[in-house]
């Protein structure tokens, strides 16, 4: 049954997605182009079975999302592939999937980018996320979910960590996943760490002017969350070529 699921959900969206569509998504101006060829066969994208992976006795979860979601992934060699059911591992930075036979894999192939979706309509994207390789971020997990479009964009990075520590109530090591997140600026492809969303920190990488200053005045934007801050970045890119 499980297999006649995964093998239908594919036929569906192989024969209902357009294009266009897919294109839509990538508004940062590193789009994939007509050159990249839709793969209907995700046996391509691995050779790696999950294997003796098993997280049953670990408390908590080393997934982005515990639920499988639909994913197109855009991968190396100009190939896209379009999964109803995948997972990004946090603990390592790899994408486990739901091939076609019902195996669950690990894709080996180089992924750059993996764009989730709510539900089988992939006109609307819940969240992307990019594979960046920043020198001074030292993390296995190298997919940062992209916030905003643009030279300066605001990412933001989760990771996971399996702890193992003895606990003396029951006797026995006990393993848990430690999950966190970390913002980061991205100006023209350099990683700055931001260790709070606040306006502080966000004008030590770009420079306040008194056009800068009289937009979140009126728009009462103190940058103090995410959504303040990928505005704001949305108008400083609109009117600026980048940072400094």
């Amino acid at each position: 049954m499980f297999k006649f699921f995964t093998v239908a959900v594919l036929l569906c969206v192989n024969a209902t997605i357009a294009r266009g569509q897919d294109i839509e998504l990538f508004k940062s101006g590193s789009a994939p182009n007509s050159s990249y060829v839709r793969q209907n066969n995700s046996a391509i994208l691995a050779d790696s079975a999950t294997g003796n992976i098993n997280y049953s006795d670990v408390q908590g979860s080393p997934y982005w999302n515990t639920e499988w979601k639909m994913a197109l992934l855009v991968c190396a060699g100009n190939m896209e592939f379009m999964l109803p059911q995948a997972k990004l591992n946090l603990l390592n930075g790899t994408v486990h999937y739901i091939s076609e036979t019902g195996k669950e894999m690990v894709a080996t192939n180089a992924v750059n980018r993996i764009v989730f979706f709510d539900g089988i309509d992939t006109s609307k994207p819940a969240v992307v996320f990019e594979r960046f390789s920043f020198t001074d971020v030292s993390e296995k997990n190298s997919f940062y979910l992209a916030l905003n479009t643009g030279n300066t964009r605001l990412l933001k990075l989760f990771t996971a960590k399996l702890e193992s520590k003895l606990d003396p109530q029951v006797g026995s090591t006990v393993h848990r996943f430690q999950n966190k997140s970390s913002y980061f600026l991205c100006v023209n492809e350099v990683a700055k760490t931001l260790k709070k969303l606040n306006k502080e920190n966000i004008f030590e990488y770009i420079t306040a002017t008194p056009a800068l200053e009289e937009w979140l005045k009126k728009n009462k934007n103190s940058l103090k969350n995410e959504e303040q801050v990928t505005s704001f970045l949305q108008y400083y890119n609109s009117i600026s070529t980048g940072a400094n």
